[in-house]
């Protein structure tokens, strides 16, 4: 009899052990991914120069009241992402995405880019609404300390029917949304 309680307590103390650690697990993880929330892509001399929205999913905070950039450069966007990473030293997870802004220069050469990074995930994130900036760099709209822009840029661009996504370009049915701002935002087309 001893012996058969002995071993369900046993059996019942690992048991709570493995319950309680699992949930350490999540948030841990939780604190060392920051969430994308914006993308912005610029070109120079055949670099790609990548600046990433980020949020910091944080219980007692609520999203969309902080912001922080991070940027790298790259020959793909993937690789802006890895060496955007290494500088953060937290991993940046680019599905949530709200927006994806390419900046003045060679449109063409970055759209190719980006389609071909998320053709090789085989992600379904064509759906992702793309804005062009005009005479100033993509980063620019990231700049500075503030609120996070990409959702709202989102929200205005369906608000006033002018979301263009990877999609409809890839159909030959995109036209250009343009976009100005510094740290902020004005939909000029």
């Amino acid at each position: 009899m001893k012996r058969l309680l002995l071993r369900y307590t046993a059996m019942s103390v690992l048991l709570i052990v493995a319950v309680l650690c699992s949930f350490g697990i999540p948030r841990r993880e939780l604190r060392s991914t920051a969430q994308v929330a914006g993308i912005a892509l610029d070109e120079k001399d055949g670099k790609l120069y990548a600046a990433f929205e980020l949020y910091s999913p944080v219980l007692d905070e609520p999203i969309g009241t902080k912001r922080q950039t991070v940027s790298s450069v790259g020959d793909s966007l993937q690789e802006c992402i890895d060496r955007a990473q290494r500088v953060g030293g937290e991993s940046l997870f680019t599905d949530d995405a709200s927006v994806l802004i390419i900046g003045d220069g060679n449109e063409e050469l970055m759209m190719q880019r980006v389609v071909d990074h998320y053709r090789q995930l085989k992600n379904d994130r064509m759906d992702l609404p793309l804005f062009f900036t005009a005479d100033q760099s993509a980063s620019k709209i990231f700049a500075g300390e503030g609120v996070v822009l990409s959702g709202e840029l989102s929200e205005s661009a369906k608000a006033l029917n002018q979301v263009q996504t990877l999609r409809d370009f890839l159909n030959g049915t995109g036209q250009r949304v343009w976009i100005t701002g510094e740290g902020n935002y004005e939909i000029i087309s």
